[in-house]
């Protein structure tokens, strides 16, 4: 059991290309964030969207619930850059998204389950800030150390949650 659940963390580190990831309460220019690769030692920096989000239901009203930790039991919203070479998850259903992509939602594993397993193709409803996106779902992913994710193209995030040109999240090398 021990070499078992070892192995199943060691995924985190399989599947992680970068050191830091930093969130900001606003979104910061992106080509400000692209600067940050003069400081010294820092290699690679890559913006992405990142929102805190929930499962959306016609007719109700959303009620985000989280652990105290902030973590366990939540669902953030990212905009995720297709050819990313920072992290490479396994991919468990469907396909990845795409850069042509103007459509799509990927889960995570854990996202998938707190969705209720929707079939390839179904429409996952997702809320943010009382506005509700609606993309179909086109993957699944196993990310093992992480919340629920949904994932969708940058332009698709920065559309509806209107930050064109900039970002809320960079993952660091």
């Amino acid at each position: 059991m021990s070499s078992g659940w070892t192995a199943n963390l060691d995924k985190i580190w399989q599947a992680r290309h970068y050191d830091v990831e930093v969130r900001f309460r606003t979104a910061q220019s992106d080509s400000t964030l692209r600067r940050l690769v003069d400081v010294p030692g820092i290699l690679e920096v890559e913006p992405w969207g990142w929102s805190s989000a929930g499962f959306a239901k016609p007719g109700r009203i959303d009620i985000l619930t989280v652990w105290p930790d902030k973590g366990h039991g939540s669902l953030s919203l990212m905009g995720m850059p297709p050819r990313t070479k920072l992290v490479d998850f396994l991919l468990m259903k469907g396909r990845r998204l795409e850069p042509k992509d103007t459509s799509g939602a990927v889960l995570n594993h854990i996202a998938w389950i707190q969705a209720g397993r929707p079939a390839l193709g179904a429409p996952v409803s997702i809320g943010v800030e009382g506005r509700i996106l609606v993309q179909p779902l086109v993957g699944v992913l196993e990310e093992v150390g992480s919340p629920g994710i949904v994932y969708v193209t940058p332009p698709v995030f920065a559309g509806f949650c209107q930050t064109a040109n900039a970002s809320r999240m960079i993952r660091v090398v």
